[in-house]
């Protein structure tokens, strides 16, 4: 018998009870075609009539047709002020507007090998003043919109060889000509589409390992071309390059999409879901204003069950389940107003989507900030959390688990870990674990490197991700900087996976894990994670087999509250409340506590933050346990 595990997915708006080591024939089935339509894309199967006939309506439409069309932007403006929520949002929009009055136009800086900060900036602020201009009617929004455009298609290029940089500059440009295009002149318009062909269309065309990316790095740059070929379409000579890009773009999304089957969970990450789910949306969203369809996108396994997982690996302190260069932090996510809009789901809607309409504007507040105003409506948001059963499984190629007591700050919750190193992003994480309680974290996941720091640093291969790679020398990617044990010092296999074979609601939350093709000094690693109903406490117990006898076995986590040891028990405090951790294990040593920091200068530093742990030797049949107890005292 299968163990029993609530399984997050939303095609019938609620929780399905599955099993976790039992094939379900219909996730099955459903990825299979997903992978079958991926393949297609690889050996070049566009339907490049569907595209032509598609991109002909969307140029007899006129514009605006990105997002909204002129009846959409005439019941948006209209209706502002008939929802206080709403009005704050276009409010913001009018603030951010009056703040790049001032500012000079973006140049071309390199930063490193990436020109990716200037295109972000010039997204934010030619899709901020665009909007700007079509709610308030105020010239000098549109004037310092033209301002920027003009500048960036000015450039010499946007950077292809970093192709994030052409895909989200593409789609600024297009926006801008889509929004502004009725009161712009003539001239201008025929710069702008030559820009969107030969700096976007053209230097895709050229191709990249991009092009069949199964990452964020697909929704992106394929957003953007999508919207290029949607604008730069309106003359006839160029024409068949959009339609062709279109195709092509819209037929190799699923290659990044399809990971997010069956459950919709994210293998990057919240951080970099908020990156690439967004983009996804965008394009998506493109698609259904300009062409009438989404050519069943949005239809494929996981995606539209994705818009539960930021909330879902969010815990009760707005911290999430941190893992693939993400971190913990959990920032607003504005395309949560699409999925809540599409599914009728306004519990979607978390205070982190609010709360940035009633502070002060920072410089770009979501990828894309403006559109959210199309996708809000006047029902009353709640939270989601208030529906999380107390254990959600999340399959995939990085599969998690979600151990929680309730929703309230006070309540416990736990986020857990599978998958291998060798994914995108991946760290040395397998079975890495994440903890709150009585209104703190005390397991935490550090943060990720800054990549141009590293990259110009030029002795680290950050995106070798084999198992000799020198990125494996830095403390916030390997074993020792997470929440796992390490064998006699030796990384984590790259070639591994974290398999999640268990997890239960009763007799009380927990799951358990198989690590052992993490670890090829072992015939066997598990590691089993309880919580108490009462949110009081958590148990990890960890079981190592077929070690060579004497091996030393380093458990440990990351934490940032202050501590001190005493009696065989480490003893954390945070924000008034205080903790006890005790251990016992194989030949176990006392615990100890040090500096979360790695060899300088290749580490960054991490403040705050240290490692606790302890030591194990093996016996002489090659065998170890350790069992390590969380309990809240206060």
């Amino acid at each position: 018998m299968g163990s029993r595990v609530l399984s997050w997915g939303r095609l019938d708006h609620g929780y399905s009870k599955t099993r976790v080591n039992a094939a379900n024939p219909l996730k099955t089935a459903l990825l299979a075609v997903v992978v079958l339509f991926a393949a297609s894309v690889c050996r070049g199967e566009v339907d490049a009539p569907k595209y032509d006939v598609a991109l002909k309506s969307a140029v007899a439409k006129g514009h605006p047709r990105l997002f909204a069309d002129e009846a959409e932007f005439v019941r948006l403006k209209d209706g502002v002020g008939q929802n206080s929520l709403r009005r704050l949002a276009a409010q913001r929009v009018r603030e951010r507007a009056e703040c790049l009055l001032s500012t000079k136009p973006v140049e071309r800086t390199l930063i490193g090998r990436r020109l990716l900060g200037v295109s972000r900036t010039a997204l934010y602020r030619i899709s901020t003043l665009s909007m700007a201009y079509r709610l308030f009617g105020d010239r000098r929004f549109l004037d310092r919109a033209v301002e920027e455009i003009r500048a960036v298609i000015a450039f010499s290029d946007w950077n292809p060889s970093h192709f994030l940089d052409t895909g989200e500059m593409s789609l600024a440009v297009s926006i801008g000509y889509d929004w502004l295009y009725v009161d712009m002149p003539e001239n201008l318009r025929v710069e702008i589409r030559e820009a969107l062909v030969h700096k976007g269309i053209d230097a895709g065309e050229k191709g990249g390992w991009w092009k069949k990316a199964n990452n964020n790095w697909g929704q992106v740059c394929r957003a953007g071309l999508i919207a290029a070929s949607l604008s730069a379409a309106d003359d006839p000579a160029f024409f068949g390059a959009c339609s062709k890009m279109l195709g092509e773009s819209v037929e190799a999304l699923p290659i990044a999409m399809f990971v997010m089957a069956p459950d919709g969970c994210y293998p990057e990450g919240v951080g970099y879901w908020h990156y690439g789910v967004s983009f996804n949306v965008f394009a998506i969203a493109m698609l259904e204003s300009a062409c009438g369809t989404d050519f069943g996108l949005s239809s494929l396994p996981g995606f539209m069950a994705t818009a539960d997982y930021p909330n879902v690996v969010t815990g009760p302190l707005g911290l999430s389940v941190g893992y693939s260069d993400c971190g913990s932090s959990r920032d607003a996510l504005q395309v949560l107003w699409w999925f809540a809009k599409k599914l009728s789901r306004p519990d979607l809607i978390t205070e982190a989507e609010i709360s940035p309409f009633k502070t002060e504007p920072g410089d770009r507040e979501g990828w894309l900030p403006p559109v959210e105003l199309f996708w809000m409506d006047d029902r009353e948001s709640g939270t989601v959390a208030s529906k999380c059963p107390s254990v959600v499984f999340l399959g995939g190629s990085v599969p998690l688990v979600v151990l929680r007591t309730g929703v309230g700050k006070n309540d416990a919750f736990a986020g857990l870990k599978g998958g291998s190193p060798s994914t995108n992003h991946g760290h040395m994480d397998g079975g890495n674990f994440v903890l709150d309680m009585g209104g703190a974290r005390w397991a935490w996941e550090l943060q990720h490197e800054e990549y141009g720091r590293i990259e110009q640093m030029g002795t680290v291969s950050l995106w070798d991700m084999r198992q000799e790679s020198s990125r494996w020398s830095l403390l916030r990617l390997n074993a020792l900087g997470h929440n796992v044990p390490v064998i006699d010092g030796a990384p984590q296999s790259v070639g591994g996976f974290a398999k999640v074979v268990r997890a239960d609601e009763t007799p009380e939350p927990s799951a358990e894990m198989d690590l052992t093709s993490l670890y090829p000094a072992a015939k066997k690693v598990s590691r089993a994670y309880s919580l108490a109903k009462d949110g009081k406490s958590f148990v990890v117990r960890d079981v190592f087999e077929g070690l060579k006898p004497g091996a030393v076995i380093r458990w440990k986590f990351v934490t940032n509250a202050k501590d001190e040891v005493s009696d065989g028990v480490l003893r954390l405090f945070q924000s008034g409340r205080a903790m006890e951790v005790s251990r016992e294990g194989t030949c176990a040593t006392a615990w100890d506590v040090s500096p979360a920091e790695g060899e300088k200068p290749l580490n960054s530093p991490n403040p705050g933050f240290s490692l606790a742990g302890f030591s194990m030797t093996a016996d002489a049949d090659g065998r170890a346990t350790a069992k390590v107890s969380f309990q809240l005292v206060k």
